[in-house]
């Protein structure tokens, strides 16, 4: 093992990343609402157009969403990936890139 490896140290500590994106939300008339991905929206757009009624039970709504996320603790540039054990969500060492896959590789 090469000596440049130090495990269990942080070289960018208390560097965050801000992560942005747009998601889109099905809202039915009753209240009710589900996420929805880029395809799916565009579809229900599509229905939309085709049959006017639809309009008045459903609506799609677009929104903006930020996220600020610890960075990757071996590049500092990306977040650092969502794992799930069976003690729920904890955020990983790396970001799970090619060349960040933890000091050793994996």
């Amino acid at each position: 093992m090469s000596s440049f490896y130090v495990t269990g140290v942080n070289w960018f500590p208390e560097k965050y990343v801000e992560v942005a994106g747009f998601e889109y939300v099905l809202k039915w008339s009753d209240g009710g609402e589900r996420g929805l991905s880029r395809k799916e929206a565009a579809r229900y757009f599509r229905m939309a157009r085709e049959i006017s009624g639809y309009t008045d039970v459903f609506s799609i709504e677009r929104r903006w969403v930020s996220e600020v996320l610890p960075v990757c603790t071996w590049c500092g540039s990306r977040p650092q990936v969502l794992d799930w054990d069976i003690d729920g969500p904890y955020y990983s060492s790396s970001c799970d890139s090619d060349q960040c896959r933890g000091a050793y590789g994996v």
